[in-house]
C-alpha cells in the first residue's frame, strides 16, 4: 500500500510541528511527499523539503491575502470578537484530537477550497502511483503515531470529526486515489450546462383552439435541455420546486414562486472595465431554505448561473428573463444600467422585476458611497463562513471574477461576485410566502355533525 502525504496552505510550524508529523505519520507510513504552499518564500520551501526523505513535487503559488478582498471592517469586527472571547493562548487550541489545531480566521474555508484546486493540479499526473492521499497542513502537532492501516477502505474518506469551516474539513483527510481529484475539485460532475427552450417554440404563451372553435391562451413553459455548450449552468439534480410557475393578470405575466428562489443580476454595460476588459452579464439563482424539507440538499445554495457577453443588451435581458420564467421568480437587477426595465415592460413581464423596500424604482442602485457594495460584502462574508462547502461554481470561488479576488473599490470586473451578492441581498431583504389555496371546504371553517 503506497501513501502520498500532501501538505498545503502556508508554511508554518516548521520548527515546532513538522517533526511530530514526520515521526508519527510520514515515517511509519513510508509516505512520499507533495508540498503545495501559498504566500511562502522559496527559502522556507527548501527548508521544509529537507525535512522529508522523499519529496516528489514542491511548489509555491501566489494567492492574494483575503484581508484585501473584502471590506476591512470584517476583520476589525473579527479582532474585536477575538479580544472578547479568546482570553489567552490556550483557548486557541483544541486538545481532543490527535493534533493541536490552531483556529484560523475569516474565510478559512474559501482559502482551503483554493488550496485544494491548486493541489489537485499538482497531483493529477500521479494518481495511479498511490493508493491513498493523506492531506493535511504543516502547522499541526501530532501527539501519537498511527501504525495500523487496516482501517483504510477505498470506498471511504477518513477525517476527524469537527474542525469544519463552511462545511469544509480543512485539517486532516485520508482520501482513496480513485476519488481524491473529485474531492479536491469538489465541483467536478456537480454542474451541468444546458439551454432553456420554449416548448413547441411558442414564446410566453400558446393559443389553443378548442373543439367548439373557441380560442384560449395557455401560458407556455421553458424546458431544460442539456447541452455541454449551453448558455446556462445548474447544479446537477436540481430543478425549481415549481418550474414555470407563472400566471397572467390584466394582460401581464408575473412569477408565482418567489417564496423559494431569489435571482440577482449584474448586467453588462457598453463601456469597458478599469482594466479595459468588457464585462459580462452575470446572473445567479439562490434557493432559499425549504421550510417543508429541512434536509433538502439545495437549501441555501446557489443553484443556477448565467454569465455571458451577449451580442446585444436586449439579448442578455432575454436570457435573464428565461431564467426568471423557468424559476418562477423575480430578478433583482443592478439599477445603474436599467435597459432591462423597458425590455421587461415590452414583453409584458414587468412583474418579474423585484422592488426593494422603500425604493421608487425596481432594482438596486450601486451608489458612490459604497453602501450597496458593503451590504454585498457583509452578506457574502456570512454566507462563506457557513456555506462555502456548498458552492459548486468555480468562477464564483475564483479570483478572476469571484470572491477570492474581489476588490471593494473596483467591482466592475467581478461579475460573478456582484450577481451572487445581489441574489443574497434579495434573499435577506425580501420575504415572500408560499401562496395558499384560495378556497376551502366549508367544514374546515364551520365543522358540523351529521344527525343520528
Amino acid at each position: 500500500m503506497k501513501i502520498a502525504l500532501c501538505l498545503y496552505g502556508q508554511i508554518r510550524g516548521v520548527n515546532s510541528c513538522l517533526d511530530s508529523l514526520i515521526e508519527n505519520i510520514t515515517n511509519p507510513w513510508e509516505a512520499d511527499v507533495f508540498l503545495c504552499f501559498n504566500n511562502s518564500s522559496q527559502e522556507d520551501l527548501i527548508k521544509t523539503s529537507k525535512k522529508f526523505n522523499k519529496v516528489i513535487k514542491a511548489e509555491i503559488y501566489e494567492n492574494e491575502d483575503l484581508n484585501t478582498c473584502f471590506s476591512k471592517s470584517f476583520y476589525k469586527n473579527l479582532i474585536e470578537y477575538a479580544k472578547q472571547t479568546l482570553k489567552n493562548d490556550s483557548s486557541l487550541y483544541s486538545y481532543d484530537v490527535n493534533f493541536l489545531a490552531p483556529l484560523v480566521g475569516s474565510h478559512s474555508a474559501l482559502l482551503a477550497r483554493m488550496n485544494w484546486f491548486k493541489l489537485a493540479k499538482m497531483i493529477e499526473n500521479y494518481i495511479n502511483e498511490y493508493d491513498y492521499f493523506l492531506i493535511t497542513r504543516p502547522d499541526h502537532f501530532y501527539t501519537f503515531p498511527i501504525f495500523n492501516k487496516s482501517f483504510l477502505n477505498s470506498e471511504y474518506i477518513f477525517k476527524y470529526d469537527g474542525h469544519d469551516w463552511g462545511g469544509i474539513n480543512a485539517d486532516f483527510l485520508i482520501i482513496p486515489s480513485n476519488i481524491v481529484l473529485d474531492w479536491l475539485n469538489f465541483n467536478k460532475n456537480c454542474v451541468e450546462r444546458g439551454n432553456l427552450v420554449w416548448e413547441n417554440g411558442d414564446e410566453f404563451y400558446k393559443e389553443i383552439i378548442n373543439g367548439n372553435g373557441s380560442r384560449e391562451m395557455k401560458i407556455n413553459k421553458l424546458i431544460w435541455v442539456s447541452n455541454p455548450n449551453g448558455l446556462y449552468e445548474k447544479v446537477v439534480g436540481w430543478m425549481p420546486k415549481e418550474p414555470n410557475n407563472v400566471y397572467q393578470r390584466g394582460g401581464y405575466f408575473s412569477p408565482n414562486g418567489n417564496y423559494s428562489l431569489r435571482i440577482g443580476c449584474d448586467p453588462f454595460k457598453y463601456d469597458k472595465t478599469k482594466d479595459n476588459r468588457k464585462s459580462n452579464c452575470a446572473t445567479y439563482v439562490y434557493q432559499m431554505e425549504d421550510l417543508e424539507n429541512e434536509l433538502n440538499p439545495y437549501n441555501d445554495m446557489f443553484v443556477m448561473r448565467y454569465v455571458d457577453r451577449a451580442n446585444t443588451t436586449d439579448l442578455q435581458y432575454d436570457h435573464v428573463l428565461k431564467i426568471a420564467w423557468f424559476c418562477g421568480s423575480q430578478v433583482l437587477f443592478e439599477r445603474n444600467v436599467n435597459g432591462w426595465k423597458k425590455y421587461f415592460e415590452d414583453k409584458l413581464c414587468s412583474g418579474f422585476l423585484m422592488w426593494m423596500p422603500g425604493e421608487v424604482e425596481p432594482g438596486i442602485y450601486t451608489d458612490g458611497n459604497g453602501k450597496t457594495v458593503q451590504k454585498i460584502c457583509d452578506y457574502t462574508e456570512a454566507y462563506i463562513e457557513k456555506n462555502a462547502g456548498k458552492v459548486y461554481f468555480p468562477s464564483l470561488l475564483g479570483d478572476k471574477s469571484g470572491w477570492l479576488g474581489f476588490e471593494v473599490d473596483n467591482t466592475q470586473k467581478y461579475d460573478d461576485a456582484m450577481a451572487a451578492g445581489f441574489a443574497l441581498i434579495a434573499a435577506k431583504a425580501k420575504r415572500y410566502y408560499k401562496p395558499q389555496e384560495s378556497t376551502q371546504k366549508i367544514e374546515s371553517i364551520m365543522p358540523y355533525r351529521v344527525a343520528n
